[in-house]
């Protein structure tokens, strides 16, 4: 967790650990923000509410039900190494937040966006992106679930994404750092906001909101 120039309250949080849920839901009755923000989308966020159940191809569409299946199979590999999609925290952060009267910002891209993301990617990438959900990322070691990873085993895991996959790692990690910093700027005037993202994005975020605006 870490506070910014423009009044945000970072809470960098692993998708995998039971910690992540308390230590949100702490954090909002500690700071009492103006707003809280997750990292999810309406879609997401409507998933997360159906306790994870794909939506159909009547209610998303034959390409949202596709998108779907496919972020949670990256979920399952890519969430626990890097932080980078949204679990139960966040539905722990939309609750308090609503509870305690506090409205609630959806700051991430459309998921849209990253189905078209994905169809844009080199057929190289494309290639090793389904070994990726199958095998998840070597050389990061064995993470203890029941803690969050340690900023040096996500910096591992983020340098390991970039360095095998550069275009998806711009797909995930670049354009949702930048999109996210946008959304908390916007939302940061004249109040406090505790943010809730994951891990992966947190120090990326801090650092774009600790450079003077427009820069």
């Amino acid at each position: 967790m870490g506070r910014t120039a423009a009044e945000v309250v970072l809470v960098g949080v692993s998708h995998v650990a039971a910690a992540s849920q308390q230590a949100v839901r702490e954090t909002i009755l500690r700071e009492q923000p103006g707003v809280v923000a997750v990292e999810l989308d309406p879609g997401r966020l409507q998933a997360l509410q159906r306790g994870g159940r794909p939506p159909t191809i009547r209610e998303a569409g034959m390409g949202g039900a596709l998108l779907f299946r496919l972020l949670h199979a990256l979920q399952q590999r890519l969430g626990k190494q890097l932080g980078v999609f949204p679990g139960e925290e966040m539905l722990t952060a939309v609750q308090v937040g609503r509870e305690q009267g506090i409205p609630v910002a959806l700051i991430d891209r459309d998921a849209r966006y990253l189905l078209q993301g994905l169809r844009s990617l080199p057929l190289k990438e494309k290639l090793s992106l389904g070994a990726l959900t199958l095998t998840g990322l070597a050389g990061v070691g064995r993470m203890d679930l029941r803690a969050p990873p340690g900023e040096e085993v996500v910096d591992l895991a983020l340098a390991e994404l970039k360095k095998r996959l550069p275009a998806l790692y711009r797909l995930l990690i670049t354009d949702r750092d930048r999109h996210m910093a946008a959304q908390l700027r916007a939302l940061a005037h004249g109040r406090k906001v505790v943010a809730v993202v994951g891990a992966g994005h947190a120090k990326g975020i801090r650092a774009l909101l600790e450079q003077p605006p427009g820069s």
